[in-house]
C-alpha cells in the first residue's frame, strides 16, 4: 500500500541569517499491512521523517527538515 504525503508549499525559513526556500514535495511510502491499526498515521509520519530528512534530491537539493505535512492519503 502506498501513501502519498505532501510537504509544505513555497515559503521561506531563516537559517544562519539566510533565507532558505521551502517547497512542496510528495513522497510515496510503502508500508506493510501489519502497521495498519490505531497508530497508522503516526507510523506514516515517522517513516516519512526517517526516509526524507537529511537526504538529497537530484532536482531540489538537500531536505533539511519536514516542517509540515499537508495531506496523507
Amino acid at each position: 500500500m502506498f501513501y502519498h504525503v505532501s510537504l509544505p508549499s513555497l515559503a521561506f525559513i531563516i537559517v544562519a541569517n539566510r533565507f532558505i526556500p521551502q517547497i512542496s514535495l510528495e513522497h510515496e511510502i510503502l508500508l506493510h499491512p501489519r502497521y495498519f491499526g490505531p497508530q497508522l498515521l503516526e507510523t506514516v509520519k515517522q517513516k516519512l521523517y526517517s526516509e526524507v530528512e537529511g537526504t538529497c534530491t537530484g532536482k531540489y537539493g538537500f531536505v533539511i527538515a519536514v516542517t509540515t505535512i499537508d495531506q496523507i492519503g
